[in-house]
């Protein structure tokens, strides 16, 4: 698992689900940023738990818990949980999100593309080609929760 999961994310280009359609530079920017990681979290949890579930009954993918410092007995790591019911899935995820203590890896088996869940506002897809079939699920998926994917590179920032 570490290794595709390490090949993938070695990609310089990917895409990343974000809450503004823009990009922006502006240091003024941290203050809003601030203001939505202490306010909408919690809801922006709950947007992606919905896109990455209606991934995981789409496509056929293992999905990984990785180990973090203080484990959680509520939950299994470094094998595959996509077994786990919504429910637990669905908790898993917004865990992740809310409380940064683990990153949560969902491998896709076939296009072979890796969602990378981490703390905070941080959700990034490995892989995917605007050519894909799965770009334009993703992408729908992503805009009917009000979110936007959008396109980066090593050079320039999310």
């Amino acid at each position: 698992m570490y290794e595709d999961v390490d090949f993938l994310q070695q990609s310089s280009q990917y895409y990343f689900i974000d809450y503004i359609p823009y990009d922006t530079n502006d240091p003024s920017f941290l203050e809003l940023e601030e203001y939505f990681e202490n306010t909408y979290i919690g809801l922006f949890a709950e947007k992606i738990s919905r896109i990455l579930l209606k991934i995981m009954y789409y496509t056929p993918c293992q999905v990984y818990l990785t180990r973090p410092e203080n484990p959680s007995a509520d939950y299994e790591y470094d094998r595959n949980i996509r077994s786990y019911p919504p429910e637990k899935m669905d908790s898993a995820i917004k865990k992740v999100i809310i409380d940064d203590f683990t990153s949560l890896q969902v491998l896709l088996d076939s296009p072979r593309v890796l969602i990378s869940v981490c703390g905070g506002f941080s959700v990034t897809f490995y892989g995917l080609k605007k050519e894909m079939d799965l770009f334009n699920v993703c992408n729908q998926l992503v805009t009917q929760e009000g979110l936007f994917l959008k396109y980066g590179t090593d050079n320039n920032t999310k």
